[in-house]
């Protein structure tokens, strides 16, 4: 009986190495730091993925690669020799006309699912409503915004947001490196307002440190996090691919992500059609700003 127990067991456990050594893993990279918005839905998705890819013996993990605003994380996906996924914003629909150390491709990735629309939101220390903002512009002042970067979703939010709703004149962008370093400027007063995702800026309208504005509407700048990958066609692909609708198309799932990070919106259909028009839209946005030096 003994011997039999042994057994049993030394079954167990080379069967448990030979399981794991038939796991595959691939790289789910974040081109931003930990604990930004990327970060935080990239490691809240990571785990209900992957225990639908268990049985595919597939698994993902999560990976930051910060830097050049988010260039270096989507250059480790694109030059990838192997099945790499990436997990961004909209910053890579920035163009020449605003940065030149790297120019979005549309077929160096292959365009996997949304993760939902992320409600983003105007932010002020100073002011405390959108008509005193406003009152800026109508008197020919110039009105100033922080971003997390030339060319970042805050960047591309906070301009169109003085452009369409503020209709400013004299815009000052003041570009930070990460958007956790523009709050305290921001608070101080030494720049008038930001966009920010509302995942990220919950916690300081709650307890006041900041003013809230204004919700920026889906209509006129759908933000979004879409998972990508860097090979087209791809058995392994196809499969995370399938996984990641399955997961959205969980009503448990949804809601929680909804709760909890105020993603409020999953796309329908044409997914990649929507995004290139998206980009389209974004385009004319980017060729109406100033130049950068």
């Amino acid at each position: 009986m003994f011997v039999k127990f042994i057994t049993f067991v030394l079954y167990l456990v080379v069967s448990s190495f030979a399981y794991a050594e038939n796991i595959k893993t691939y790289k789910i990279i974040v081109p931003f730091s930990a604990g930004g918005a990327s970060d935080v839905l990239a490691r809240f998705i990571e785990p209900e993925l992957n225990q639908r890819l268990a049985k595919h013996q597939i698994n993902l993990i999560v990976v930051n690669k910060v830097g050049a605003g988010g260039s270096i994380g989507l250059d480790t996906v694109i030059k990838s020799n192997e099945l790499t996924f990436g997990f961004f914003s909209p910053f890579f629909a920035i163009n020449k006309n605003i940065r030149n150390d790297y120019y979005y491709d549309f077929n160096s990735v292959e365009f996997l699912s949304f993760a939902g629309y992320n409600k983003m939101v105007i932010l002020s220390g100073t002011y405390t409503n959108i008509n005193q903002l406003k009152e800026l512009c109508s008197n020919n002042k110039s009105i100033s915004f922080g971003s997390s970067g030339i060319g970042s979703t805050s960047h591309l939010a906070s301009y169109l947001f003085a452009k369409k709703y503020l209709k400013c004149k004299d815009i000052l962008s003041v570009p930070y490196k990460g958007v956790s370093s523009v709050y305290p400027d921001l608070k101080a007063g030494r720049i008038d307002f930001m966009a920010d995702f509302a995942i990220n800026v919950d916690g300081f309208i709650e307890t006041k440190y900041l003013n809230y504005i204004e919700e920026i509407k889906e209509s006129d700048f759908a933000s979004w996090h879409i998972l990508v990958s860097n090979k087209n066609q791809n058995k392994d692909s196809e499969i995370v691919k399938m996984e990641f609708e399955s997961l959205k198309r969980n009503v448990q799932f949804t809601n929680r992500l909804q709760e909890q990070f105020n993603i409020y919106k999953f796309s329908e259909t044409n997914d990649v059609n929507w995004l290139k028009n998206q980009f389209v839209n974004y385009k004319k946005l980017i060729d109406s700003m100033p130049a950068s030096n």
